[in-house]
């Protein structure tokens, strides 16, 4: 009994031993030092517990360092982004602010005329009632209403004349429809004693037949007239009618001119039609020398083209047109650049410019030559003169400004006049800052390439 009890343990102890074995093999050492008793398995377990903390303190500092680097670096480039978007609001802002400047020393200037004219109008009805208030100017006022009631007496008197002739002719009328209706009787009385016999409808048939074709050449003539209006919208003249038998056409081409030729030779003259509201001042005459008109010739003429009356018009119209479109072209350059403050046509073709900068207290007066079809790419003969030179930048010399103006093209359009404006409007500006290489006309307006 003891032998098996003491085999018993042996073997009990032998397995208690392997499952020892087995445990420590797996469980961590920290986890067997934390089951241990041992004081120098605790102290080991506190330092290595202190290392991790440590560790992970450390790794925790890595990690926000990194994330505080990526911080830094996004807001810097933010920072770059909204200083450029900065410095073009910058920009921006100062050129808005020349714009108001020059907008609002406009507005001022046309104050300025506005209140002198109020001014005049208020001088003139101050004068008006000074007048009224003295005898002579009563025994005027009387004079005036004396002569108002006279031509209201003189225009009743021819109404009522008016009246009696009227009331006269209407006698008259009445006799002669009284002797018309005699002689139709007369003659009913005629046809009927010779046989002939009238129509049962009283000549109602032969009055619709007659209706019907005045309506049918009504109808042929509405026709004419609408391919007329097609044919005067598609060509640049419009045609005004026949005269002289048939044997002259006149045409109107624009508002300004008008053109009569003969269509067997080709002879003709160009003429001025009398409009009105036509800008600027003198337009009409200035119009008249670019075109050289009023002109004529005849049939031996080379203007004639051996009667071929298209070629005479394709030779004419363009230049008459080209007259035309010039004063609108120099009411857009009056309208695009507030500097222009005088514009002036003269009848011999010359176009007289002001530009004036009141801020810099600075004029310059250009003249230019359209006469003889000088104008879009012929010489204009430009004539400066610097009235005040003012302050701000140094302003170039006359003859510099006049060379710079004969160097300006035409462009694909014929705008020269735009161009030019635009050069004398940064010259007045700008003076000799920068050079004239870099500037081009055909710049937006506002728009100088000063600085390449």
């Amino acid at each position: 009994m003891h032998e098996h009890l003491s085999d018993a343990l042996a073997s009990d102890a032998k397995d208690i031993d392997r499952l020892k074995l087995d445990v420590e093999r797996a469980q961590p050492p920290l986890l067997r030092l934390a089951s241990s008793d041992d004081p120098a398995h605790v102290a080991a377990l506190q330092r290595a517990g202190k290392m991790l903390k440590k560790e992970c303190q450390l790794a925790a500092k890595d990690d926000f360092t990194s994330h505080r680097l990526l911080t830094e670096r996004a807001v810097a480039e933010s920072l770059v982004v909204a200083a450029a978007a900065l410095q073009r609001t910058e920009t921006s802002l100062t050129h808005s602010r020349e714009i108001a400047a020059e907008a609002c020393a406009a507005a001022d200037a046309h104050e300025a005329d506005l209140r002198e004219r109020i001014d005049a109008c208020g001088d003139a009805a101050a004068s008006r009632d000074r007048l009224l208030t003295t005898r002579r100017g009563l025994l005027a006022a009387l004079a005036q209403r004396r002569r108002l009631v006279d031509d209201a007496k003189r225009k009743l008197r021819e109404t009522n004349d008016d009246v009696v002739a009227m009331t006269r002719r209407g006698g008259v009328v009445q006799a002669e429809h009284s002797r018309f209706s005699a002689q139709l009787e007369e003659a009913r009385a005629v046809a009927a004693q010779k046989g002939v016999e009238l129509p049962e409808d009283g000549g109602a048939s032969a009055r619709s037949a007659a209706a019907a074709r005045a309506k049918k050449a009504g109808e042929a003539c509405r026709a004419l007239g609408e391919e007329l209006a097609v044919l005067n919208r598609v060509t640049p003249w419009r045609l005004d009618g026949l005269s002289g038998g048939g044997d002259t056409l006149s045409l109107r081409v624009g508002r300004l001119f008008r053109i009569a030729l003969d269509v067997g030779t080709g002879a003709g003259r160009v003429t001025l039609q009398p409009c009105s509201g036509v800008t600027p001042q003198g337009g009409v005459a200035f119009a008249a020398a670019v075109a050289g008109a009023p002109r004529a010739w005849n049939e031996t003429s080379e203007n004639a083209r051996n009667g071929h009356l298209a070629a005479v018009l394709q030779s004419i119209v363009p230049g008459l047109r080209r007259a035309e479109a010039t004063l609108g072209e120099a009411e857009a350059c009056r309208d695009a650049f507030p500097r222009i403050t005088k514009m002036r046509c003269t009848a011999g073709g010359g176009l007289e410019l002001s530009f004036t900068d009141f801020n810099m207290e600075r004029k310059v007066d250009v003249a230019l030559d359209f006469s003889r079809g000088a104008y879009p790419r012929g010489k204009l003969s430009p004539r400066v003169a610097v009235v005040y030179h003012g302050t701000g930048p140094p302003l170039p010399s006359a003859a510099t400004m006049e060379a710079a103006i004969d160097r300006v093209p035409s462009g694909a359009c014929g705008r020269r006049l735009f161009g030019i404006c635009r050069l004398m409007d940064w010259i007045v500006a700008r003076g000799e800052e920068g050079a004239f290489l870099h500037w081009s006309p055909y710049d937006p307006v506002g728009v100088v390439n000063a600085d390449p």
